[in-house]
């Protein structure tokens, strides 16, 4: 299923991207005395009384080289070059309207369709004049190319393009190839590249596009000279991240509606659990500072917490087998935090602990989304994603609702403590599943198959989009006690 950050029948501002009719207007429609090709011929020359000069704006548009970047207050959005070689700014999808639940996931799927053909042709019609795909994927797919700009483990600029991808398990076609003058489509792993000499030195040939490949916040990486080389300004066309206005959005997963939820004895779940939070850590000194976060829950909130691998004192018998120097192996390879241990969740904890390392604008990782493989716990979340216009409501406790994390313990204790909200709680959890969002090779090539593939549009400030203000500093970290400033229990959350 494809995950998409673009609300349905939304479009930009500029009239030529506004979403296809339904059908023909009336000057158009088909005459019952009319044969099928005559209507279609009829159709074709019609349109191109009304449009005559499309096919030469848009062969200058793609020709010539693309105008210098407008002064823009907003570097961060891309510029899109319009049928007519006007440019204009893409509007950010998450400002175009409320968000609205679907049944069958939380982040939105739909298309944004391009409007230059204002009629709605047979599926047999001949491709657009201006080089753009047709509006119904075509049975037999052109093989399109990409190669990949990605170091290899020990940095040597000489292997960037030497890692290859199993593309021919997607459901579009794609080759990778290692020539990267000959690909349609380059990708280049920002987060990984730190040394200005593995970028290539050649420029985009005319037609290839250039795209920004991240799975990391930037806030992780303080090194991105890579977007600063003057060579590389306004040269990239898509970007490929966890973020939602991404022009791919990657992201590790979503939440499926269960046709069936599994039906379980949701008191006597309650009745087994003793202990009322837990959390599996490798990493302990992040930039959220969730150690320090979940210190102060202890200190200052009284919470009963259980933190299991490199960072606490508990492991998780499962990797273990009786055999203490390979539970520490395991500890420092974040070994307690795999599919082996999430029973134990499920047995002992009312609630687990799902702490980004970065506050960052859209990311959430695995965390959470473990938690839905039917795991009899309720997560915690503590990141930088709007957590309530992602998720379903009643299925997971924010942090960021509580002024401190003393606050944060105090209502997990107390929900603890409440059979019925607690059991109400999990049972709406768990009418929803985990599901992988598929590898991310796989989504270039259905986007690179897309109604809007041809369309041109580079980031004149790729930095500004990627870097500038994705990332928030932990300014939760109050450390009092419950009541010096202001004490949330369950009562007062459920009221808000």
């Amino acid at each position: 299923m494809q995950v998409s950050y673009f609300t349905a029948g939304k479009t930009t501002q500029d009239a030529d991207f506004q979403i296809l009719p339904q059908r023909p207007p009336a000057e158009v429609q088909r005459s019952t005395n009319q044969t099928y090709e005559e209507d279609k011929a009829l159709l074709l020359r019609q349109r191109q009384q009304r449009q005559p000069s499309l096919r030469s704006r848009s062969e200058d548009s793609v020709s010539r080289p693309p105008p210098s970047p407008p002064q823009l207050d907003l570097l961060h959005q891309p510029i899109i070059l319009s049928n007519d070689g006007r440019s204009h700014v893409r509007e950010s999808p998450q400002s175009l309207s409320e968000s609205r639940w679907e049944s069958s996931a939380f982040l939105k799927t739909s298309e944004f369709a391009d409007g230059d053909l204002d009629l709605d042709l047979d599926v047999d019609a001949e491709p657009k004049s201006n080089g753009k795909s047709v509006l119904r994927k075509p049975e037999t797919e052109k093989v399109r190319t990409f190669a990949t700009v990605f170091p290899c483990d020990k940095g040597e600029p000489s292997c960037y393009v030497q890692k290859r991808y199993s593309v021919d398990t997607c459901p579009h076609k794609c080759k990778q190839v290692s020539n990267l003058t000959e690909a349609d489509f380059v990708v280049f792993y920002v987060f990984k590249i730190t040394s200005n000499d593995i970028v290539p030195d050649f420029r985009r040939p005319p037609g290839q596009r250039w795209v920004m490949f991240d799975t990391e916040p930037p806030c992780r990486k303080r090194n991105h000279s890579m977007l600063d080389l003057p060579r590389l300004k306004g040269q990239f066309n898509w970007t490929l991240s966890y973020r939602l206005d991404a022009d791919i959005p990657w992201l590790y997963g979503y939440l499926r509606v269960l046709k069936d939820p599994p039906r379980k004895d949701y008191d006597a779940i309650f009745r087994r659990k003793s202990v009322t939070a837990a959390w599996f850590v490798g990493h302990c000194a992040t930039g959220s500072r969730r150690d320090v976060y979940a210190k102060y829950m202890q200190e200052y909130g009284g919470l009963d917490l259980h933190i299991y691998g490199a960072c606490g004192n508990y492991t998780c018998q499962g990797d273990c087998n009786g055999n203490s120097s390979v539970c520490k192996k395991a500890q420092l390879k974040r070994g307690s935090d795999n599919e082996k241990c999430l029973p134990l969740l499920s047995e002992k904890y009312f609630f687990y602990l799902a702490f980004e390392n970065s506050l960052c604008k859209d990311y959430v990782t695995e965390k959470f989304f473990k938690i839905f493989k039917n795991v009899d716990t309720i997560p915690v979340l503590r990141g930088g994603a709007d957590h309530k216009r992602l998720f379903p409501p009643n299925t997971f406790v924010d942090a960021a609702d509580f002024a401190s994390p003393a606050d944060l313990a105090v209502y997990l204790k107390e929900l603890s403590r409440n059979r019925w909200r607690y059991t109400e709680m999990l049972r709406e959890k768990n009418k929803y599943r985990f599901e992988p969002s598929g590898k991310w090779f796989c989504k270039l090539c259905e986007k690179i198959h897309s109604d809007t593939a041809d369309r041109v549009q580079w980031y004149p400030d790729l930095r500004s989009w990627y870097v500038k203000d994705q990332c928030r500093k932990p300014d939760d970290l109050m450390a009092q006690s419950p009541g010096s400033q202001s004490e949330v229990g369950l009562s007062t959350y459920l009221r808000t």
